[in-house]
């Protein structure tokens, strides 16, 4: 019987740049350091559950994740230290059963948690890797990362504002924040609502925002919410369940050449492995054009068809969040 003890979470891009990394290493680099043949990640199951590369020395760890979040009891320091190498490859073909096709499968879709849970099976340690879209949180974590965002909530939006990237509350809406004058916008849009409206009468006394249930308009404040040192109002109650609108506008990006056969590598996303490259005669009866698309944040570069000059536009990477019911 298999019990499962603890969860570990790491943030899956974090998690895919390492695999790019340890995928260009060389194979005489990996024997110099001791590591398997096939390129891997290095997990290290005692207290601290680094996740590393074996693309570099064991003295450096340079590429080096900490899990951001730990659900369960941790090990203890007695604990006799295991080694887990994790292939992201494989020796022949097979696109859809390693690890590094796994996490970019799992970021186009825009999940943002890879996660190891670490059980027992008659007393020896296995280890369960999954990736995930969400963490649901009572409120943010001091150190989540906030994206910009559109949000709605019901009658009320669309709003400018920043969500919390991978969390979500209790009630699946996405924890989000917004400045000053958004709030006031708020408050004025909940005012003019009508009497039977489901949103929540929203108030902007002084330096603190206060929420009044919608079924007591009028009625006593049942939320108070202050400013951050930052100045944002974070706004996460059942009365408003906040939607984030994907933002679909694209801003200039490109790719790079990278190794010494000239690998294209996106620069938004980091990966080597998505970029499409295509190519034909120019149109112009000389030369070539060229097509480079990245499957994986959808980020572009083109050659204009008259002037030849490369025309580039950059995905959105992270995946933009999106509330899920």
């Amino acid at each position: 019987m298999v019990e499962t003890t603890t969860r570990l979470w790491y943030e899956l891009a974090a998690v895919l740049r390492l695999a790019e990394h340890t995928r260009r290493s060389t194979a005489a680099d990996r024997r110099r350091y001791g590591a398997p043949h096939l390129p891997s990640l290095l997990f290290t199951h005692d207290y601290r559950y680094l996740l590393t590369s074996t693309a570099v020395p064991a003295p450096l760890r340079e590429h080096t994740l900490r899990p951001l979040h730990v659900d369960g009891p941790t090990a203890p320091p007695h604990t006799p230290t295991r080694h887990y190498h994790l292939p992201i490859s494989t020796s022949r073909p097979a696109p859809a059963s390693h690890l590094g096709d796994l996490l970019r499968r799992a970021a186009r879709a825009g999940q943002h948690w890879f996660t190891i849970e670490v059980g027992t099976l008659m007393v020896l340690p296995i280890l369960d890797l999954a990736s995930r879209r969400w963490r649901t949180v009572d409120a943010a974590p001091p150190d989540a990362r906030w994206r910009p965002a559109t949000v709605t909530a019901g009658d009320l939006g669309p709003y400018r504002a920043q969500a919390a990237a991978g969390y979500r509350s209790r009630n699946r809406a996405a924890l989000t924040r917004f400045d000053r004058d958004t709030v006031r916008q708020l408050a004025a849009d909940s005012t003019d609502l009508a009497p039977d409206s489901r949103a929540p009468l929203i108030v902007l006394d002084r330096d603190q925002s206060i929420m009044i249930a919608h079924g007591d308009r009028g009625g006593p404040p049942t939320v108070r919410a202050r400013p951050d040192a930052g100045g944002w109002y974070e706004i996460t109650e059942i009365g408003l369940p906040w939607t984030v609108i994907p933002d679909r506008e694209v801003d200039d990006g490109g790719f790079e050449t990278i190794g010494p056969n000239g690998e294209p590598r996106c620069t938004v996303c980091g990966s080597i492995e998505d970029p499409d490259h295509q190519s034909w005669p120019s149109m112009l009866g000389s030369g070539e054009e060229f097509s480079l698309t990245c499957t994986l944040c959808g980020s572009t570069e083109s050659s204009h068809p008259f002037t030849g000059e490369p025309i580039v536009r950059r995905g959105t990477w992270p995946p933009t969040d999106q509330h899920q019911p």
